[in-house]
């Protein structure tokens, strides 16, 4: 289960961007650096230019830590076109850099997701994060409780909190229910843009 709602090869980059999170003052980082994997690096490396598309957010590394850095979550609020294009993104957008860690590129296959951030503050100070196993993979797993918060996040503004609490607990009870048509009645009415 993907913990975050961008693109798998970015997660380790945004576990790292939270570890420091609590450590920094997004205010003083002069300068990003990322050091990804062949794979990650030619996936989601790439320098991000505005305006840029929810797709392409979700494929960004920068933009993933930017707004891990910034938010402290990576889920659906960050990827409305209003943060997309929000100034304080994009400050760290430009203050961000990319590098292809070929070192990583050796690693035992269930390593190769290996990424490092290191942030340069305005006094010259470091600090750095390196996440071999991103959440929700290897010995990782997100638990229950993770998920589920995860839904409450991702629906909060799809469904009401009525509806969402009649699917959660169908859901989890679905081997006792009499029948499946009582979680499909719950899934079928329409939904809003959880995009705003």
């Amino acid at each position: 289960v993907k913990a975050y709602s961008c693109m798998g090869l970015l997660h380790a980059a945004i576990d790292a961007a939270f570890e420091l999170r609590s450590k920094v003052d997004v205010g003083e980082i002069q300068r990003i650096d990322i050091d990804m994997s062949e794979a990650a690096y030619a996936h989601g490396g790439w320098k991000a230019e505005r305006p840029l598309q929810v797709i392409g957010a979700q494929m960004n590394v920068a933009y993933a830590v930017a707004v891990a850095l910034l938010d402290g979550d990576v889920l659906i609020d960050q990827f409305t076109k209003d943060r997309i294009n929000s100034d304080d993104v994009w400050a760290l957008l430009d203050k961000t850099l990319t590098h292809h860690e070929r070192a990583y590129d050796h690693l035992p296959i269930d390593e190769q997701l290996t990424t490092q951030v290191r942030l340069t503050l305005n006094d010259g100070s470091t600090r750095t994060a390196k996440v071999v196993h991103p959440r929700g993979t290897g010995d990782r797993k997100l638990t229950n409780a993770d998920i589920r918060d995860k839904y409450a996040k991702l629906t909060r503004r799809a469904i009401s909190a009525e509806r969402q609490a009649a699917i959660e607990k169908a859901v989890l009870g679905i081997d006792t229910l009499d029948d499946v048509a009582e979680l499909t009645a719950l899934l079928t009415p329409a939904v809003h843009s959880p995009l705003g």
